[in-house]
Order: structure tokens, then sequence, then C-alpha cells
């Protein structure tokens, strides 16, 4: 795996994203700023749908650059991940990604009853399968499974992550306490995480630097810092909405 695209580094922003309850959908819209520029969105969709007549849950991320940035360097990322609806785990992730140039089209498919997850890069014309543990996950559906984890300072959670066609441990560590200035929707009380990876290659071109979780329910990301080749990129929450459908 060359570098770990825009997509996947942005599930941890949205990680603790879920529908309210009583509510079908969620929507979050993150902005996305470079340096004091904004260069484009971030907005994570929860719901629930049918899959061959089975319930499902699925959370959709779509990062786009703006008009501006879009002229020199356009960014069309579309992530989605197919949950069991009582279990949480993982079904199936879909990658449709462009930044720049690099085109991404791929599928991570995840076999319960054979511990086996499948990857299909339709780019590469590639398969490759590897062996995963029953609590693993992929980058987004482990939005869903720390939606009910509650982190302190001080605290850390490991989990197995299959990015691509390979397995990883995701450590999050929670830091300090901290006031976020989310401008129109106030300060807002966080915790200051930090994300790392036990082994070499997850995080290539972008690593995230800082994590801010609120610590009012519901629990939510509220702004993130990312290290990117040209400076940093920080990611603001702007809105929250539900619907029935």
């Amino acid at each position: 795996m060359r570098y770990l695209r825009l997509s996947l580094w942005l599930w941890l922003i949205g990680r603790l994203a879920s529908a309210a309850p009583g509510a079908v959908s969620e929507r979050l819209e993150y902005d996305l700023y470079w340096s004091l520029l904004p260069v484009g969105q971030l907005v994570i969709e929860t719901g629930r749908r049918d899959v061959e007549g089975l319930p499902r849950q699925y959370v959709r991320l779509t990062v786009e650059s703006n008009r501006l940035i879009g002229k020199l360097f356009p960014v069309r990322d579309v992530v989605e991940s197919v949950q069991d609806a009582d279990t949480g785990r993982p079904v199936h992730l879909s990658k449709r990604t462009r930044e720049g140039r690099v085109v991404c089209e791929d599928d991570l498919y995840f076999d319960a009853a054979r511990g086996m997850a499948r990857w299909e890069n339709h780019r590469a014309g590639s398969v490759v399968e590897y062996p995963v543990p029953e609590n693993a996950h992929d980058a987004v559906s482990l939005m869903t499974a720390m939606r009910d984890e509650s982190l302190a300072a001080g605290q850390e959670r490991r989990i197995p992550v299959a990015v691509d066609g390979r397995l990883y441990e995701v450590i999050v560590r929670a830091q300090r306490e901290e006031a976020v200035d989310l401008g129109p929707l106030g300060r807002r009380p966080a915790l200051r995480v930090s994300i790392s990876t036990s082994q070499p290659g997850m995080f290539v071109r972008k690593a995230p630097r800082a994590l801010w979780i609120s610590t009012e329910p519901p629990v939510r990301a509220l702004q993130m810092l990312v290290k990117a080749p040209l400076g940093t990129v920080r990611v603001v929450l702007r809105s929250i909405t539900h619907s029935k459908g």
C-alpha cells in the first residue's frame, strides 16, 4: 500500500458518528482548511437499509475539494462501509476516490465464517486474501464499533483494522481535556486524542496529529489536525442534521 488515502484517515474524524436515537439517518458536515485557506469539505452520512434481504447499516464518507483548489488538485473521494446492523461488524467496504491524477477503485469484503478478508483492487486487477480476527474492522466500521466506547485522559484502545490488503493495529490514546471553538456551534468541551499504529506503512503521506472528541453526549469528533506533504490540514465540524428518511 503506497499511502493511506484522504478518505481513509478521515474515518478518524467521524469514527464516533452514528444515527441519533430515533433517527434513521444523520449527516455531519466538516470544513477542511489548509492554514487559513478553505480547501474543501467532508460529509459523513449514516443510516440503515436492507441488502439482499438482510438488515444493514452504512456509513458513507464524501470528501471533495472546493472550486478554487479543485482547479489545481481535484479531490473527489467516496468511501462507504456496509455493516451488520446487529453486531456492527464490517461486511463490505467500497472505495471510489480521485486525488489529483491518482484514481482508486477497490472493494474489501469480510467473510466472518472463514475469518478472512478479501481486497479487490480493480485498477490493478489484483486480489489479496488474508486472515482477520473476529473483532477486526475496516477503517470506517470502526466508527460504529467505537461509538459506545468511552475514553478518559491517560487511557488507550488497540483495535485491529483491515486497510486494503493488510491488517493493522490502530492505537488510540486519550491525552487531555481541552475546549474547542467551533464558531457558530460555540465552544465545546473535548478530549484531545492521538492516533498511531504499531506497524509502519499505514500513514505515509498523511498522518493524524491530533483529534478532539466531545466529552458531552452525543459523543462526536469535533476537530482534527492532519500532517500532509505540504503543511497541516485542519478539519472542523460545521453542522449536524437528522432525518427520518
